[in-house]
């Protein structure tokens, strides 16, 4: 497939996305969290598409890019970010997650090489796990808790894990071979939801997947291939 089709898709897909969910949002009236966190999964499911469209990596970092102006530029025109930009700032708190998201994907896109499996695993979690976090910490979040980046709950933070280690185990399951140990894996999701509850102000959505591809190499290295 050319680059260029391929970059048509993606941006017509994500547009499509956030005309959906901005009609969702003015006739059902959801919770600003929820259509922020629903956009979110619909941005890592387009994101893990990726690898099947580009080879290379410099049409994703073109992508990444034609992306994060248009998000800038929803930051800057209040008409834009008053109107169809509710979908992503909604919300009351600040956060830099909108931005963050393309620069974890295009990264994990070029530390992964030419390896799906590197790829998909951290996007799935941040696709997933965080989300999951925030809902679950939102509606049963009872035991709250602050190190140094915003207040989360053990509740969320356990859905995070559960989230996390099930997006990294059953694709390892999957393909096969020689798996690494429940431990390794546990750890694996363990150190990504530290991750999560460290990050403040959305610089999770970056750090997440960036920190997911640089310890999931070991679980495939040494259990895989």
């Amino acid at each position: 497939m050319s680059p260029w089709l391929g970059m048509g898709l993606v941006l017509t897909h994500l547009t499509l996305g956030v005309v959906a969910l901005h009609l969702y949002q003015r006739r059902c009236r959801p919770s600003p969290e929820r259509v922020r966190k629903l956009f979110h999964v619909t941005s890592g499911a387009v994101g893990l598409s990726l690898p099947f469209l580009f080879q290379a990596v410099w049409p994703v970092a073109l992508l990444g890019g034609i992306v994060l102006l248009g998000l800038l530029a929803v930051r800057w025109s209040a008409g834009l970010r008053d109107g169809i930009g509710r979908v992503i700032h909604g919300i009351e708190r600040r956060s830099l997650g909108d931005l963050c998201f393309p620069v974890g994907v295009l990264v994990v896109f070029a530390l992964a090489g030419d390896s799906g499996l590197r790829f998909a695993v951290p996007v799935l979690v941040l696709t997933l796990a965080d989300p999951a976090a925030a809902l679950v910490g939102l509606r049963y979040g009872r035991h709250r808790y602050c190190l140094i980046g915003d207040p989360k709950t053990l509740e969320g933070s356990a859905a995070f894990f559960t989230v996390a280690f099930g997006c990294a185990a059953i694709p390892l399951v999957g393909v096969g071979g020689q798996l690494p140990s429940l431990a390794a894996i546990a750890a694996f999701a363990l150190a990504l939801t530290m991750v999560e509850a460290l990050a403040p102000r959305g610089l999770d959505n970056a750090l997440i997947p960036i920190a997911g591809v640089l310890a999931f190499n070991p679980l495939v290295d040494g259990g895989l291939m």
